[in-house]
Parts: structure tokens; sequence; C-alpha cells
């Protein structure tokens, strides 16, 4: 009936950097779509990491005609959502923020790892298939045939994210300390001073780095903040940076290496690997080589295959899903087109203003 205003649901990625929300209709139309800080559960608390949430929901229900009353389902994935206790607790907070219907009692609200959404975003609910997220931290997540999946790495810095931008940006820092040590010029070292806004008069000086890297343990972010330029050093021929170029990929390969084996893939049989995070989608072709060498005996089977929605796709998938029924494949094709546009393309909800990016 022409002016209904469809059911919808609520699909969140929370990352480290940044936490990306969307809101969809059944029919796959994104109505809405936006993005705030990071609300990783590895880096804020429960408070800090809602605080963000409720600022993109408080915007969304500005932006769509009563959002509480038609929300049939909420879905979020969530840098450091391992922990089923951690994911119960987030889950009900979810619901409570999302109150104000009369389904909010019986709200279904998804709570998973931002691997899982990117899993599915990228594959889809079925499939031996492998997810490579690699931005601020580091990930991977597989899955077989029998929808069985296993995660290797995540575990946060300085625990682990190998092959991130903050494990490039902390290699990168030693590479220069070290040349600082040798009394060696080196591109790296450059690097430093300009993004970390190093005073000139101190550029010698490599107990200003040292001070900078000493707040980098409380801060990730200021090493992260190097590593684009690592990769512009490499494409110039810096011997130094591409090394940690190449390293970066072995480590990315291990991760796909580790998750393989403990789902007991066999050799010689294809995985569609998708790299996800501002890292590692951004370099692709660059690392493609590398994370084949690290990921051993898997590397040759390795078919990298372009996401077919980005994560908050992969959350809009499972909300759409615990709403019911499924999503169908003319759904998930208006996600796409929706979702891949830089702006949302079809819209005929009468209550929807135009989606923000």
């Amino acid at each position: 009936m022409a002016g209904e205003l469809r059911p919808v649901v609520f699909a969140l990625d929370a990352g480290a950097t940044t936490t990306r929300a969307v809101v969809v209709d059944e029919d796959g139309v994104v109505l809405w779509r936006e993005q705030s800080a990071g609300a990783s559960l590895t880096r804020r608390d429960f408070d800090e990491a809602l605080e963000q949430i409720r600022r993109l929901w408080e915007e969304a229900a500005g932006y769509v005609e009563d959002l509480p009353s038609r929300l049939r389902g909420v879905a979020a994935g969530f840098a450091g959502g391992r922990s089923t206790s951690v994911r119960m607790e987030m889950g009900r907070r979810l619901a409570d923020l999302c109150s104000g219907s009369d389904l909010s009692s019986t709200l279904p609200v998804t709570v998973t790892h931002d691997a899982h959404i990117a899993l599915l975003g990228a594959h889809g609910s079925e499939g031996a298939a492998c997810v490579l997220i690699s931005g601020t931290g580091s990930i991977c997540m597989a899955r077989d045939e029998q929808g069985t999946t296993t995660l290797a790495g995540g575990w946060g810095w300085p625990l682990g994210d190998e092959g991130s931008a903050v494990w490039l940006g902390w290699r990168a820092t030693r590479r220069a300390l070290a040349a600082w040590e040798e009394s060696r010029p080196t591109p790296l070292a450059a690097l430093l001073i300009e993004a970390w806004e190093i005073d000139p008069d101190q550029a010698g000086d490599p107990h200003s780095v040292m001070r900078r890297a000493a707040g980098a343990a409380h801060d990730p972010e200021l090493y992260a903040r190097l590593a684009p330029g690592v990769f512009t050093c490499a494409g110039d021929g810096d011997s130094d940076a591409l090394e940690l170029v190449h390293e970066t990929g072995l480590e990315l390969g291990t991760l796909i290496s580790q998750a393989c084996t403990r789902l007991g893939f066999d050799s010689g049989r294809e995985i569609p690997v998708a790299l996800t995070g501002g890292l590692a989608a951004s370099r692709e072709l660059v690392l493609r080589d590398p994370i084949r060498k690290g990921a051993g005996s898997f590397g040759p089977d390795l078919t990298f295959v372009k996401p077919r929605l980005p994560a908050e796709g992969g959350a809009a998938l499972l909300a759409l899903t615990a709403a019911g029924p499924e999503p169908s494949s003319a759904v998930l094709t208006r996600l796409e087109k929706n979702l891949r546009s830089p702006a949302v393309v079809e819209s005929d909800d009468p209550a929807a203003n135009p989606a923000r990016h």
C-alpha cells in the first residue's frame, strides 16, 4: 500500500577506529547510513562503546520516521567480541538502547565478532571461505562447508595484531631508531618526524621519537598513522620499507594458515579469501604475494575475491535473517547496490530522509 512504512533493522560494524551503522528495510533498501568513532570492546569499556552507538542510534532515529516502532531486529559485530559473556552484556544494552517499540521485549538482538559480519558480508552464509581483516588491528576467520568457523589472531595490541597498521607502524619506528643508532639516514626516520609532528629542531635527536613512542603505548593510533607512509616509502624503493611491507604480508598469511589448519583444510582445494580493513583492502595487490608465501602450503590455493558487502552489510543480513524470513537474492542484490554506491540509489519509503554517508 502506498505510504506504508516498512519494517527495518539496525546494523553495526564496531571496529577499533570506526563504527559504521545502517538502517535497512525488509526489501534491502538502505534508508540511512553513517559512521562515528570506534567502539571496539578491546579498547573501550561498555559505557564508552555504547556512547558511540547511542549517537548513531539517535541520529538514525532523526532521519528515519518512527524508527523504534518499525524496528524488527538489531545486529552488531564488535572488534574484541570473542567472549560470550561480553556479547551477552552488550546485547542487553543494545536492546535497552533501542527500546520504545511495542516489540522491544522480543526484539531479536544479535551481537557477534566483527570478523563474523565481515565474513558474511564478503561471502554470504554458505560455503568454505576466509576473510582477513587488517586495519588498526588484524584477525582472520575461516569457515568450512558445514558452517564451522574459527578465528586466528585478533588479540589486540600489544598482545597480537600482527600485520596490522599498528604493528607495521611499530616495526617502522624500531627500524628508524636502529638507523639513527647507526647514524644512517633513512626515509622512515623522516616519516616519523613528519607524521608525529616532531619539532624540526629536534629532528636529529632520537629521544624525541622515543618520547612519542612511549605515548603510543597508550595511544596505538600513533603507530597506525605511520602505515600509509611506510607503503609510500616502499613504493619509492626504500629497502627498509620494502622489507616491512613484505613482513606484513607474511604475518597476514600466517593468520590464514592458522585458521585453515584448525578447520582441517587440505592443501589443493580452492580457498576464497576476501581482504578487508583499511590496510589490507587498500594495499591488496602489493600484499597478495607475501600473503601467499606466509600462508605456506595453503598459499597456492588462495583465490582473492572482492567482498560482496562491507561488514555492516553482513550485520544487516544477520538482523534481517533473525527478523525473518531469510533475505532473498533480490534483497541481497539491492543491498549490495545500495551499500556499494556513494549514495542511496533507491528508496520509495515516504518517511526516509536522504541517507547520510
